[in-house]
């Protein structure tokens, strides 16, 4: 069974071969580390499945599973420091832009 399979059968209800075993998500400095180290294909570590993490979110693109608003993103405020915005949803939120 392959990556793609096995995932399937989950879905489905059905009895993979084996569970599978997914990082769900890397700190960049860990990738940077390991390429320093070696790793030229982040997908392709020693008994790990493929990372589905770029897609797994929005089902890989088939459909929208984040709420649905009627507000366009809006900036209201923006300086070196921060900015603040409204989102589809409406929230007003302030985000640092140092971190």
């Amino acid at each position: 069974m392959n990556q793609s399979e096995r995932f399937q059968a989950i879905y489905r209800r059905e009895k993979p071969d084996r569970i599978p075993v997914f990082y769900f998500g890397y700190w960049n400095e860990t990738i940077e580390r390991w390429k320093s180290e070696g790793l030229t294909d982040i997908n392709n570590i020693p008994g790990m499945d493929p990372d589905w993490e770029p897609g797994l979110w929005d089902c890989h693109g088939l459909v929208n599973v984040y709420p649905v608003g009627d507000f366009p993103q809006t900036a209201i405020e923006e300086n070196d420091d921060y900015v603040i915005y409204q989102n589809h949803l409406g929230e007003i939120s302030k985000y640092s832009k140092k971190g």
